[in-house]
Formats: C-alpha cells, structure tokens, sequence
C-alpha cells in the first residue's frame, strides 16, 4: 500500500523515558511504507523524539543524534549525578544502580527525599542534554509542525508548546514531578506533560491532523497484594487515575501502536537497541491496518 499524499497524517508519541525511543523504530517502519508525516506531537521523551524528527525527518538521523548524546559527556554527567543522588554503598554499579532507583521511585523512598527537596535532580544537570540534542531555535521555525505537551503545575493546567523557544519546551515536558525540578517560564513552571496527555492524540489532531497515529509506550501497572503504608495507597490510587484518562485519551487515534517495551523500566538506556527494534516490530505486525 502506498499511502494517499492527501492524507494529513500525525503521529503521537507518548512519554515513558527509554520506551519512547521506540517510536525510532515506529517512524523507521513509515518511512519505509512511504508514509508522509505532516505534524508530530510527543510529551516527556517522546518530546525529544518528536522534536528529533521535525528537525531531520529521518529516523535513521534520530536514532544517530541520540546514540551520540549517549555517548556523550553531557549525558554522562547527568547519569551521574542521578547516581550519587540514590547511591548508598561505593560498589553499586550499572544495572544495580537502576535497580535501585527503580526501587526508590516506585516504592515511594523518592517522597520521603522531596520532603525536604523540590527533587532529584536540578535543572541545570538536564540543561545541557537538551542543549546537546536541540538547537536553540523557535518551535515555529521548525521544519515540520510540531508541539510537546506540559503541565503547568502554578495554574495546574496543560500547556500546549507550538511556539517560542524549543529547548524551553522540551525542558518542561521531559521535568518528571519529583524527579526533576520544573522548568521556570515566565509566570509557569512547567513539568511533565504525562500527568495531562501521556500520549498528545488531540493535540496532534488540533495541529491539523486528519488521521492520527498514536505510539503508546505506557508502563504496567502490577498487581500489588500488600501495602505497607497510606503513602503507598494514595499513590498508587493516583497511578489508577492516571491510567484512566490515559485509556480515555488514546483511544480517539485511528492507529495505535504499542510496541512490547512497558516492562522495561524508564531510566534503564541499556535497552535503547531493544526498544528501537520492539517499535519498528510493532509497526509492521500491524503495518496493513494504516
């Protein structure tokens, strides 16, 4: 099949940290059917992603751009960091690290931190990831349409970016709550668009969209028999809530597309080569129904 030129196609890429490199894959695979994007839309790393493929439209270009930020000194320095912050013991490394901190933030050590600190990580330990990856340009002057969605925790709002400047943007959509501290803009401080959109399928469609492709990378929410604490259950339910308006939200895209990346934990950049592949997998099992 080769798609109608007529057709304003956008493509959704939803937040969840490494998962949502997948959309590398994803994008690879329409290109290969010789699909044409028109706008693209991402929160939290799929922001990045999406930022990535308005600049280049090239999956290949977007896959190279990231593993040179992998590799890089900049990226290094923010891994870093993360692992002093979480670290307790002088021979904890690589995998136990992430370990670690998936075990610090999903079974709420992380609040018991923010008690006394806005978060994690600061601000100016992401700047330079974000400068290394985007140019210091206007979303408006971006090749291909594109927005990146946060969450304006001042007014408690969503913030759709199609406007000013791109690394702010990205900055505010990728600022996970407690994790990274928000990002300041003007009167908004603005953090991760997933607590509002995980998965922007409106948004791309309010761009001017008439057939909308969704990339839902969204993590399992397991079974839990037992609860040690209140803090436990209250964020768990705030989990279930968020998973509701994700279920509301992704089903207005004509095309979903769920690569089998929702085990993998977020922080975990040593699965990038399996996630780029689960996506372009994903995509072509399901590739005759576009």
């Amino acid at each position: 099949m080769i798609f109608s030129k007529k057709r304003k196609t956008g493509v959704a890429i939803g937040g969840g940290g490494v998962r949502s490199l997948s959309s590398i894959g994803v994008l690879r695979h329409l290109e290969n059917r010789r699909l044409k994007i028109g706008y693209i839309s991402g929160t939290s790393m799929g922001a990045i992603s999406g930022a990535l493929y308005s600049l280049y439209q090239s999956a290949d270009k977007v896959e190279e751009q990231i593993r040179k930020l992998v590799s890089s000194s900049a990226f290094k320095r923010m891994r870093d960091e993360f692992t002093r912050r979480i670290k307790s013991s002088p021979d904890e490394r690589g995998s136990k690290i992430i370990e670690k901190f998936q075990k610090y933030y999903s079974q709420i050590y992380m609040f018991k931190r923010i008690v006394a600190d806005k978060s994690i990580i600061e601000g100016k330990h992401i700047r330079p990831v974000v400068d290394y990856l985007l140019p210091d340009i206007n979303i408006e002057d971006m090749p291909l349409p594109y927005s990146c969605i946060c969450t304006d925790i001042a007014s408690a709002e969503k913030v759709v970016c199609e406007s000013g400047s791109l690394r702010t943007a990205v900055m505010g959509s990728i600022s996970i709550p407690g994790v990274i501290e928000p990002m300041k803009n003007g009167g908004q401080m603005l953090t991760d668009g997933g607590s509002v959109s995980l998965v922007p399928v409106e948004e791309v469609r309010d761009m001017g969209a008439r057939y909308v492709i969704g990339i839902d990378v969204s993590s399992y929410i397991e079974r839990v028999e037992e609860f040690k604490s209140g803090l436990e259950i209250f964020a768990r339910a705030s989990r279930v809530t968020g998973r509701e308006l994700h279920k509301r939200i992704i089903k207005n895209a004509d095309l979903v597309i769920s690569p089998p990346v929702k085990g993998i934990y977020w922080a975990d950049f040593n699965k990038l080569d399996y996630c780029i592949t689960a996506g372009e997998s994903a995509a072509y099992g399901i590739s005759k129904k576009i």
